[in-house]
């Protein structure tokens, strides 16, 4: 809980609410008299955030109404369309890849440039990684290193560790999306939650539409969205 306080003169104004986008309780005190009210801040950068996971959200459910032949979502994708927000990662920093190389080094015994493939998943937790081997499996087949490779050279370790980071960093903002549709703390995102959204990012969208959204990212049926079911419906698309 954050406290934002503002004095001007005689009055003085203080904001009981945590820093998000949502409603927020003012005190306020006028000499001796005292009052309260309820407003909505708005944040820029979490504005942004929230605009990025709702038109995912939103795009996720239209491409599942047009496999399903509904009609209701269309006047959203034209909405969603227009504004993707494909996420463009940052490199490496130079002290990210250094990290890196030292690490890589201490296992790379012969000093030929390659590390033994056996020996990635110790390698790994030493960077704070712990991948199952699936997971390895997967990522070293997108960084494009042969399925039947023995060693792993440096560049194919760098792009492993690049493409790790990337999800581990996609993967922390995604919670902190759903934070901020979740502004009563509840632990779930409900109806009203995503119309108050809707309604901040100057969405028009029907309570029938939010309700769809909820239904297509709503696994278990209980009518509201878990944090789980939240990152779930996010990686089924590539707009975050």
């Amino acid at each position: 809980m954050k406290i934002f306080q503002v004095t001007c003169t005689l009055l003085t104004v203080t904001a009981h609410s945590p820093c998000r986008i949502g409603t927020v309780l003012l005190t306020c005190r006028y000499g001796t008299s005292c009052y309260e009210r309820t407003v909505h801040i708005h944040h820029q950068r979490s504005d942004a955030n929230v605009a990025r996971a709702f038109r995912a959200w939103g795009y996720v459910r239209t491409r599942t109404a047009a496999r399903t032949g509904t009609n209701a979502a269309q006047d959203v994708e034209i909405q969603v369309e227009a504004s993707r927000p494909l996420a463009r990662r940052a490199e490496l920093s130079a002290e990210q890849q250094e990290e890196i190389r030292e690490a890589f080094e201490l296992f790379d015994s012969d000093n030929s440039g390659a590390v033994e493939r056996r020996d990635l998943k110790v390698l790994l937790r030493a960077l704070g990684f712990d991948q199952r081997r699936e997971q390895i499996t997967r990522v070293l087949a997108q960084v494009q290193v042969a399925p039947r490779a023995t060693r792993i050279y440096f560049n194919e370790f760098l792009a492993l560790m690049a493409t790790l980071i990337n999800e581990k960093e996609i993967g922390e903002e995604m919670v902190k999306a759903f934070n901020l549709f979740d502004v009563d703390n509840s632990g779930n995102i409900t109806l009203d939650n995503l119309r108050n959204v809707a309604e901040q990012l100057g969405e028009n969208m029907s309570d029938a539409e939010l309700h769809e959204m909820i239904k297509e990212a709503d696994v278990d049926g209980d009518g509201v969205v878990s944090v789980t079911e939240f990152l779930r419906i996010m990686k089924k698309t590539e707009l975050w």
